[in-house]
């Protein structure tokens, strides 16, 4: 009673996994929305925010010393400097999504993107 897995089986897995991954990829892209505002805060208090769609250079100021530095171009940010130690800001990336964030744990520096559009999110969920 020794059952082989056919061709027609591996094909159909194969067919199923595709099917898949292409939903999950498109369901993903669909959740999260191009984001409109950069929200910065330091030290839990909002700093400033700044259009997305403004290329610019920013300095953060703390205590009169420049910390970090970030720059917005072609719709995306990203940390260009940091004063700390480990400068794992800087190595985070690029981010240009609803609600994805740049963190300097040592400055206390947040950096968020955010979205005019209203999520479409029930009160429960909330």
């Amino acid at each position: 009673m020794n059952k082989i897995i056919s061709k027609r089986d591996i094909i159909f897995i194969l067919i199923l996994l595709a099917i898949a991954l292409l939903f999950y990829f498109f369901a993903y892209k669909n959740i999260q929305n191009d984001g409109d505002i950069v929200k910065v805060t330091v030290n839990g208090e909002l700093y400033d925010t700044y259009p997305l769609s403004e290329d610019r250079e920013v300095d953060i100021v703390i205590s009169g010393e420049v910390k970090n530095s970030f720059e917005i171009k072609d719709n995306a940010v990203h940390m260009c400097d940091a004063d700390c130690p480990d400068k794992l800001c800087i190595k985070q990336g690029q981010i240009s999504r609803d609600g994805q964030m740049i963190v300097c744990l040592p400055n206390k520096v947040v950096i968020e993107i955010e979205s005019e559009e209203e999520d479409y999110v029930d009160s429960i969920s909330k």
